[in-house]
């Protein structure tokens, strides 16, 4: 069964995405939202499309096992983002929970964004050595100018609904079901008689951008052993300097480069362990922990075989 579905009701498509609980951005996922965009392609009397996810997030992150395969590519999820954003009719996406990575990208490509109260977006392959490869450097600063756009993908912070609406990420914050407030942004921007808009095709709002630039160039080359931030910001001038199209092969050339690496792999490696240590064998995750009252430590040391703390 497929988790990306589309229908229409009440003349709006709709897009669902249901693979919880993370919805991650898997190749099933991808050709899922192909198919599903290609039913609404076909359907020229559907004026707006809303892009949704159920359970308790949207899509929070790409399926990052997926890199670990030699034949991983990022071209297949920026076509069909750039397919997303090329949509002669609105596309408005409803985002709740964590919107990172690709889910953040995919965003980005939407023409309209509107977040539920809570959700908090971000960029943070920074953390695993790589940057964002489906357009995420060169949308996000059209969007928000330089500085903010560092910010998020240099330190990989997300940043809470109401800070996405003052830097103008999204265009709404709400309460309530994604679906339903999804549906009531799109038909009042139906009445208001909206078009789609385009973030590579955007110019970034004004602003010191070249010192900003300079700033985070200089700050990333103190760290050398991650070669993530400096791509990161190489990406980031050429989103401001160059044409959307030159960017996006300036990011597709650094993420190839940076996903392989040694740096990348590691703590690619790290973040996997660090899920597994979370998981004892023969114990369910429901088991709540108990309390601590004394510890232990045995060694070969005198010292360390007869040492017992108590908490």
């Amino acid at each position: 069964m497929s988790n990306v579905t589309f229908h229409s009701a009440d003349g709006i498509g709709r897009i669902c995405i249901s693979h919880p609980p993370l919805n991650l951005f898997s190749h099933s996922l991808l050709m899922g939202l192909s198919a599903a965009l290609a039913q609404f392609e076909a359907d020229a009397s559907l004026p707006l499309l809303l892009i949704y996810c159920e359970g308790p997030s949207f899509v929070a992150g790409a399926d990052i096992a997926e890199f670990n395969n030699p034949a991983f590519s990022a071209e297949a999820i920026n076509a069909l983002l750039n397919r997303i954003e090329a949509q002669t009719r609105p596309v408005v996406v409803a985002l709740h929970g964590t919107v990172l990575g690709a889910g953040m990208e995919l965003a980005l490509a939407c023409h309209y964004r509107v977040a539920q109260k809570g959700t908090r977006l971000g960029l943070p392959e920074v953390k695993l050595g790589i940057l964002p490869g489906a357009g995420g450097t060169q949308r996000l600063p059209r969007l928000v100018g330089a500085s903010l756009a560092l910010d998020m993908m240099l330190s990989g912070r997300p940043v809470p609904a109401q800070e996405a609406l003052a830097s103008g990420i999204v265009d709404a914050v709400e309460e309530g079901d994604p679906l339903a407030f999804g549906l009531a942004f799109g038909r009042q921007l139906l009445a208001q008689g909206g078009q789609p808009r385009r973030l590579s095709a955007q110019s970034a709002p004004p602003g010191e951008h070249s010192q900003a630039i300079a700033a985070a160039l200089e700050a990333a080359r103190q760290s050398p052993q991650y070669p993530a931030k400096e791509a990161i910001v190489l990406c980031v001038q050429q989103a401001l300097t160059a044409d959307f199209a030159s960017g996006a092969r300036a990011e597709a050339e650094a993420f190839k480069r940076l996903l392989p690496s040694a740096q990348s792999r590691a703590l690619r490696h790290l973040f996997f362990a660090q899920r597994r240590s979370r998981q004892i064998p023969g114990l369910e995750r429901q088991v709540p922990a108990g309390k601590i009252e004394q510890v232990g430590i045995l060694g070969q040391a005198p010292w360390a075989a007869a040492l017992r703390c108590a908490f």
